[in-house]
């Protein structure tokens, strides 16, 4: 959070200056203008509200009383300047280099606040969507089924989380490669669709790459420990639980078999009864406990087809 740290610092840094002194006019003579350092600041700081300057100063150099320096702020009238002796860690953050002020992350925008990720290498689309924060997401594109919810969240951190480690000018003309990756975030904090092309990383354990992003200008080397994980294939990102039922909403189970023909199950309460010759009797809440167990932890080990037209597979 570097560049949003030194956008903050430097406000904050302003308003908590503690102003030891002010340098009268008289007092201003030629060797005491040259000590302050404003006669050419090193740095000019401006702060805008609406187009409007709400805050300005001129920063020169560090006196004589430790963490102290001479700053210059608006005088009352137009074009003065009033001169006064500050203790204040400014001129240390404002000296630290331009490159320091850029945002570190290459998306900045709340997890909980994203509704949709898909994923495109040129051989395909993979599409994640959920209703609202912290709902479960479903895979939407190319089939339409549940998702494994950490699995994806774990890939919506990988993207949050990449890191810039250098910026170089965008070339207009450049094509991306097949292998690219194009990763399209969709989050209200935004507004409108935020698109990233990533590279293949030439070594995946290296966990770098260069990346370009809509809404910044530039072409960015980022860094991630998870980088590899962002080229996921669509059976990693499915929900590979037999089932999710909530068995507390449920008052009824019908099984149907050609071997052993239909079996009618309904709740009463906290028990189970089981239809005979159209008479309800106590059924074994074990054994229904354990069909629900089935369903519920019974983890999918191989996805074979998506369609049941041929279950020879």
């Amino acid at each position: 959070m570097v560049g949003a740290f030194h956008h903050l610092s430097a406000v904050s840094l302003i308003s908590d200056a503690e102003w030891l002194d002010q340098l009268g006019a008289d007092e201003l003579t030629e060797s005491v203008r040259k000590m302050t350092g404003l006669e050419k600041p090193f740095a000019h700081l401006k702060l805008q509200s609406a187009g409007r300057v709400v805050a300005e100063c001129w920063v020169g150099n560090a006196a004589a009383l430790e963490g102290a320096c001479y700053l210059a702020i608006p005088g009352r009238n137009a074009g003065e300047r009033t001169v006064l002796l500050a203790k204040t860690e400014l001129p240390e953050l404002l000296k630290k280099p331009v490159e320091s002020w850029r945002d570190d992350h290459l998306l900045r925008v709340p997890a909980e606040s994203v509704s949709r990720i898909a994923l495109s290498n040129g051989h395909g689309q993979i599409e994640m969507r959920r209703d609202k924060p912290k709902s479960p997401w479903n895979l939407v594109k190319p089939l339409q089924t549940r998702g494994q919810n950490e699995r994806i969240n774990e890939l919506l951190a990988t993207i949050l989380g990449l890191k810039i480690s250098a910026v170089a000018p965008t070339d207009a003309k450049a094509t991306p490669p097949l292998d690219a990756l194009k990763l399209t975030v969709e989050s209200p904090a935004f507004g409108r669709p935020l698109e990233l092309n990533l590279l293949a990383p030439l070594d995946a354990k290296a966990g770098k790459t260069t990346a370009t992003i809509s809404h910044r200008d530039h072409t960015f080397t980022i860094t991630s420990d998870r980088l590899a994980s962002l080229w996921a294939q669509l059976n990693e990102l499915r929900d590979d639980h037999l089932a999710r039922v909530d068995t507390e909403k449920v008052d009824g189970v019908v099984v149907k078999s050609d071997l052993a023909g239909e079996v009618a199950l309904r709740k009463e309460g906290d028990h189970w009864l089981l239809q005979r010759h159209g008479v309800w009797e106590p059924a074994n809440g074990e054994r229904v406990a354990k069909v629900f167990e089935a369903l519920n932890e019974h983890l999918v080990k191989e996805f074979v087809a998506d369609s049941a037209a041929n279950l020879e597979p």
